[in-house]
């Protein structure tokens, strides 16, 4: 993240290190190894996603009580193989302690562009995510998938 603090301010300079990365959201890879000038309002925050990296987000919730149940949108900025482990349980009690609880997997494999998931745990209550909206952030575009969130699976996303 590269908030900027000062009043009146619309650019701060922002080194990104050695890697290929995304501004949050875009196609638009950049290099890495140099200083940019990021442009934010100061209400905005710009973030910049490293290549490889697999980017869980989910709707926004003020505690447990909200827990929706809805699709989880999976981020992919490609460039590297990249792994992700999302654990769920029921957000109430400490029934994830006796094993109440479901650890997914994901795996993004970079040359084949397969995102690859499996699924461990017995947790399948109202709040489990059942679907998924997987999203590839690349130079020709944004490819978004809806899938099923099966115990296993995998879903190749084709070049352009």
């Amino acid at each position: 993240m590269a908030p900027v603090n000062q009043q009146g301010a619309t650019t701060r300079p922002v080194y990104l290190p050695g890697v290929r990365w995304f501004p949050f959201e875009t196609t638009t890879p950049l290099e890495g190894n140099q200083t940019i000038n990021a442009t934010a309002k100061l209400d905005e925050i710009p973030i910049y996603v490293r290549a490889g990296t697999i980017l869980p987000l989910g709707p926004i919730v003020q505690n447990t009580d909200e827990l929706p149940g809805g699709p989880l949108d999976l981020q992919i900025y490609p460039g590297k193989d990249a792994t992700f482990t999302l654990v769920e349980d029921d957000g109430e009690t400490n029934q994830y302690q006796k094993g109440a609880f479901r650890k997914t997997r994901f795996t993004w494999d970079d040359s084949t562009r397969q995102l690859s998931w499996i699924t461990e745990g017995n947790y399948s209550g109202q709040h489990a995510f059942k679907e998924m909206i997987v999203s590839l952030f690349e130079s020709s575009g944004k490819k978004k998938l809806n899938v099923t969130l099966s115990p296993q699976g995998s879903l190749r996303i084709p070049s352009s």
